[in-house]
């Protein structure tokens, strides 16, 4: 069972081959008993002409950076977190606005089904 993640609008920045998607993921529109994405797991484009591209996750988390005294920052709400995706194994050009990325093999605590 696949798991959708978001709908792409755009690139956020790029390094060495990976790309970072816009929007951020919402961490409480995940399956409440998904583990976390890692890096290399599957990744399944729709893109909106129907085609179908396979990518990487190259990671999946929150974008965190450290200030000049050392302490961890972030740019969102605790209370409401994002999660940032950056994906490899594809072109740029191939991430088109309206590609929506889904996991294709979603691990799960406790179950084999998302709750």
């Amino acid at each position: 069972m696949q798991v959708y993640l978001l709908t792409a609008e755009g690139i956020a920045g790029s390094y060495e081959g990976a790309f970072r998607l816009t929007p951020r993921v919402l961490l409480r529109n995940l399956p409440r008993n998904i583990i976390m994405p890692m890096p290399e797991d599957p990744l399944e484009l729709r893109l909106p002409n129907g085609r179908l591209l396979q990518a990487h996750v190259a990671s999946f988390g929150v974008d965190t950076w450290r200030d000049a005294e050392g302490n961890l920052l972030i740019d969102m709400d605790p209370a409401n977190p994002v999660l940032s995706l950056t994906i490899t194994g594809v072109e740029l050009s191939d991430i088109l606005p309206g590609t929506e990325i889904w996991l294709r093999e979603p691990k799960f605590q406790a179950s084999d089904k998302p709750s």
